[in-house]
This record gives C-alpha cells, sequence and structure tokens, in this order.
C-alpha cells in the first residue's frame, strides 16, 4: 500500500465537546487504485562516428524506434497520444469500440 490517510471528524462531537485527543476507531475505509501522474523523460541519443587507425570512419546508427529529428517520439508519447483520443472506460461502463484502424475488422454493434 503506497499509502494511507486518517480522516478525523470534522468539527465537535453531538455534545459539543472537544474531540482532540478523544478515543477513537476506524469505522470504515475505503481504498482507492490510482495510476500516477505521466511524467515525460527526454533521453538524448549521441551517435558517435569514429575513425580507426588506417583512416576509416564508421558511424553508428540511430537505435530501433529512434527516427527523424532533431527530435521524435518515443513508442510511450504515442500510446498516451492513442489513448487520449479514445473513450476511458471505467469497470461499470459498457465498453466503446475500438477506433477505426485498431483492428483488421468493423466493429459489431
Amino acid at each position: 500500500m503506497a499509502g494511507r490517510v486518517v480522516v478525523e471528524p470534522e468539527g465537535r462531537a453531538g455534545c459539543r465537546g472537544d474531540l482532540a485527543g478523544a478515543p477513537g476507531r476506524v469505522v470504515s475505509s475505503v481504498q482507492v487504485f490510482d495510476i500516477p501522474p505521466a511524467a515525460l523523460t527526454v533521453t538524448e541519443y549521441q551517435m558517435m562516428r569514429r575513425t580507426c587507425g588506417y583512416g576509416q570512419v564508421t558511424a553508428a546508427a540511430a537505435p530501433p524506434g529512434v527516427t527523424g529529428g532533431p527530435a521524435c517520439y518515443g513508442p510511450g508519447v504515442d500510446a498516451a497520444t492513442l489513448l487520449a483520443g479514445t473513450d476511458v472506460m471505467s469497470p461499470w461502463q459498457k465498453p466503446s469500440p475500438a477506433p477505426a484502424g485498431l483492428t483488421s475488422s468493423a466493429p459489431s454493434t
């Protein structure tokens, strides 16, 4: 469990007595599951060029998924963009059809 928050009653007791320091017990609890906020990270790939003792120059190729330049978006940004364009489903909601292009078949209705 990432954390625990104790929620105290507001104000005073029904008798108007002070509740500070009064004995108490947990009467109910709720666990909230959530995803932490996303944080954008930036990684700079520096493709090196080296020259051997014989004068031969060899340059490194960009790693798979690193295209274009001087900046590009990684697979996590692509996935977040796709997710932002869809209806996010809560456990009690009816699923919505997948966006066009995600599957090879048309959504059923």
